[in-house]
């Protein structure tokens, strides 16, 4: 089997509970309280619509929609100018400064399959290089900029639902700029692997999105925690241990919630399904 190290799946998803599901809706409930937690996909394909029923379902029961973070406030121009100038080195140093030859002339490589010259990224950090590349590669897939989160929030806001985060924009964009940090080279290496088999990760995670399958993503989440420890806890661990937070609280509220994040945080030894049960929910596939 080809090494599959979750990079790309984090900007897709960006309890190990085995079983084949209707959907990535779960059903969490303690004395008479109710959430819903649902696993997304950031972007899809057209003809990833319309979404399995139970998502649809559980926002129709809520009352409170809640989200990793703001994604729409990227769209001020305010906040577009700090996400730049968070992407780019300062001073002298460049991405050919911090990458290897070979590092370096894989990624120039790869960018002319797509089309584009490296040299408009020298000043890119190499995490938002690979953010770039990936997104392009998307793009010529038919990918789309509208996933489950930004649908969601779309229509909670037309509609007038109350709308939470769960963490700031700031920190988000503060993450995916420092990916890979200290270990550019095979940062590169890797995600580049797992952008050449996009076509066939992309079905895989697609699916197992859309019937609740977790072995995928077990898979994915272990290979992440092998391959890069740093990642894992930075991106999965710490910020999972922080919305549980918030999720206990929720669970405590008069109203109810549908809470959407990442379908990787769901699972896993670390991951959300997992450390509700540890606390005492009752967890059930919707």
């Amino acid at each position: 089997m080809t090494s599959r190290t979750a990079l790309t799946s984090i900007f897709i998803f960006l309890a190990f509970i085995p079983i084949m599901g209707q959907s990535s809706v779960w059903k969490v409930t303690k004395k008479n309280k109710t959430i819903y937690l649902g696993g997304t996909i950031h972007i899809l394909r057209e003809q990833d619509f319309p979404f399995p029923a139970e998502f649809d379902q559980a926002y129709n029961n809520a009352e409170v929609l809640v989200f990793e973070a703001n994604i729409k406030s990227m769209q001020d121009p305010a906040m577009a100018t700090k996400m730049m100038q968070a992407a780019v080195y300062g001073g002298d140093t460049t991405l050919q400064t911090m990458l290897s030859e070979t590092a370096y002339h894989s990624l120039e490589n790869a960018f002319k399959e797509v089309g584009m010259q490296i040299a408009i990224f020298n000043k890119m950090r190499v995490s938002m290089t690979v953010m770039s590349l990936t997104a392009l590669k998307f793009q010529q897939m038919g990918m789309s900029a509208v996933g489950v989160d930004m649908y969601y929030l779309d229509k909670a806001l037309e509609e007038g639902k109350k709308v939470e985060y769960l963490e700031s924009v700031e920190k988000q964009i503060n993450l995916l700029t420092h990916m890979g940090d200290g270990y550019e080279d095979s940062f590169v290496f890797y995600s580049l692997e797992d952008i050449n088999q996009a076509d066939t990760l992309l079905e895989s995670m697609i699916f197992a999105w859309r019937t609740g399958e977790s072995a995928s993503s077990e898979e994915i989440i272990q290979e992440m925690k092998s391959e890069y420890p740093v990642l894992y806890q930075d991106l999965l661990v710490n910020r999972n241990n922080e919305w549980m937070k918030s999720l206990k609280k929720f669970l405590k509220s008069k109203e109810v919630e549908l809470v959407l994040v990442g379908d990787l945080h769901l699972y896993g030894e670390d991951g959300l399904l997992k450390q509700l049960e540890q606390n005492g929910y009752l967890v059930e596939q919707f």
